[in-house]
């Protein structure tokens, strides 16, 4: 068993690491218990927006958003229909981050400035993610599953890892 002196464990990683996990249990926990709070402020304007944006770009896109309360909108990029679920949206990514800041032994000041500038970034971030995958199905419809599945999953989780470390290296610096 290991002891509260045992050498190459820094007490202060032990309590970063519980205050991360206890914040992504609790916010997984309010995601769960308020879908219908999370679908209309996160995952229906990053949908609308994305949308806005590739018809900008005269890209045939149409937004039905009949199916959010089921935890999904319908996409549809020329004539092909794509679900945007929260997996698509970076929502994953917003949890994360804001455990990671939370847990981080910061001011308040601090902490609110990091989610004050992280969440918005990562928000737009998911709003580009949605509209490449939109632009990629407009052009290369058999390249999508990558896309989706790798290219956009990495991108995402390095923007969010950067973005945080980000604030942490301003964090720092104070």
């Amino acid at each position: 068993m290991l002891g509260i002196d045992t050498p190459g464990i820094d007490r202060r990683s032990l309590r970063f690491l519980g205050l991360f996990v206890a914040g992504m249990v609790s916010l997984g926990v309010l995601f769960e218990c308020l879908p219908v709070l999370f679908q209309q402020l996160y995952m229906s304007p990053v949908a609308h927006l994305s949308t806005s944006l590739l018809q900008a770009m005269s890209v045939d896109a149409v937004l039905d958003t009949g199916h959010l309360g089921d935890g999904f909108c319908e996409l549809a990029v020329s004539r092909i229909l794509y679900r945007i679920t929260f997996d698509c949206t970076g929502i994953f990514a917003i949890l994360a981050f804001t455990s990671l800041t939370l847990a981080y032994p910061a001011t308040v000041r601090q902490r609110a400035s990091g989610l004050a500038v992280g969440l918005p970034a990562i928000f737009v971030f998911s709003v580009l993610r949605i509209t490449v995958l939109g632009l990629i199905a407009n052009l290369e419809p058999a390249w999508i599953e990558l896309f989706h599945v790798y290219v956009m999953e990495l991108a995402t989780l390095g923007f969010m890892l950067f973005t945080w470390m980000y604030w942490l290296g301003q964090v720092r610096r104070a």
